[in-house]
């Protein structure tokens, strides 16, 4: 790994002083999270220990993060926007994954989004990303799934998704790169044209930090650092050797064990689709484009300014500092 950890014993620094503990809520861990991982160990050299707290889902972090029981999050950006409309002043920071890392997988001899019709494509639920996402690249050739005569059947998330397309009640199907490679190493499946979430809706963000707009006007050296610790990296994530050599050797949950040849494949397509900014990555414009997104599937009402939700500031100075890439 590039970051080096310089935690002495019982979490301090090496200079001897104890370790500022942040508090730090994120879903359960998978392979496009290593960065933030490595995000640790860079604030661990300045001096900081994250504390992850796992939880189950988006609501319950921002929920945990406006009641001050964490320091800072890393969520989606509709979880911003629903904790700000309940009145919790949560603000964005920085990108740690700009989109959803699926590609869209169909069976061989669908060499077309075309040749879909008269086919079945696994979708998790009406009015989901499966479903929105799926329309969308309909859309972008003119077509709808009425008019390719497309039946798309709710089969439930990624596992379900890839389950239904090996016992051939779905064609086709959006799936997580390490599904999705799983499923094209038995000859049977492949990605088709190469689609993946990011040609389909470009800028549609997925892992934000964020913070208490409250605490992070109150530590705004420590809310630098953090943002400056994600974008470095994100630009280390862009070393294929040392990414898919320390993804190999990590214990963190989710990520241990993978097998070598799934995580050089799914890196492949992090890097091609852009899934780790190096340049922060938080825009009005990102932004814009995943609540559009957000509005369809009827996960939020309204799609917010982007300066209720973002405060660019602390970026834009990172990126002054640092320099841009």
């Amino acid at each position: 790994m590039v970051v080096t950890l310089l935690l002495g014993p019982a979490g301090q620094s090496v200079a001897g002083s104890p370790a500022t503990v942040l508090r730090v809520g994120k879903i359960e861990p998978r392979l496009a999270s290593l960065p933030e991982h490595v995000a640790a160990d860079f604030l661990a050299k300045h001096g900081y220990q994250v504390d992850w707290k796992h939880f189950q889902s988006d609501g319950a972090i921002v929920q945990a993060l406006a009641g001050r029981a964490l320091d800072f999050a890393i969520a989606t950006p509709i979880g911003a926007a629903h904790a700000n409309e309940q009145g919790a002043p949560v603000r964005m920071l920085t990108v740690a994954w700009a989109t959803l890392d699926w590609v869209f997988v169909s069976r061989q001899g669908i060499a077309s989004i075309r040749d879909l019709s008269g086919k079945t494509v696994a979708i998790s639920s009406p009015g989901s990303p499966t479903d929105v996402l799926f329309r969308r690249l309909l859309s972008s050739r003119s077509l709808t799934p009425d008019s390719l005569h497309v039946t798309l059947a709710r089969v439930g998330a990624t596992g379900a998704r890839a389950a239904a397309l090996i016992s051939g009640r779905a064609d086709a199907a959006w799936l997580g790169y390490d599904a999705a490679y799983e499923l094209i190493k038995r000859g049977d499946f492949h990605v088709l044209e190469n689609i993946s979430v990011a040609k389909t809706v470009p800028g549609f963000l997925t892992a934000v930090w964020m913070g208490n707009l409250g605490y992070v006007n109150a530590h705004r050296d420590i809310a630098r650092v953090v943002v400056e610790a994600q974008i470095e990296a994100n630009r280390w994530a862009h070393n294929k050797l040392a990414f898919v050599a320390e993804a190999a050797r990590t214990n963190v949950p989710g990520i241990q064990g993978l097998p070598r040849d799934v995580i050089e494949w799914a890196y492949d397509r992090y890097i091609q689709d852009g899934v780790f900014p190096v340049n922060g990555g938080l825009t009005a414009a990102a932004l814009a484009t995943t609540f559009e997104i957000a509005k369809d599937t009827g996960d939020i009402t309204r799609i917010p300014a982007s300066e209720e939700v973002a405060l660019f500031q602390i970026q834009d100075t990172v990126l002054a500092r640092i320099g841009r890439r």
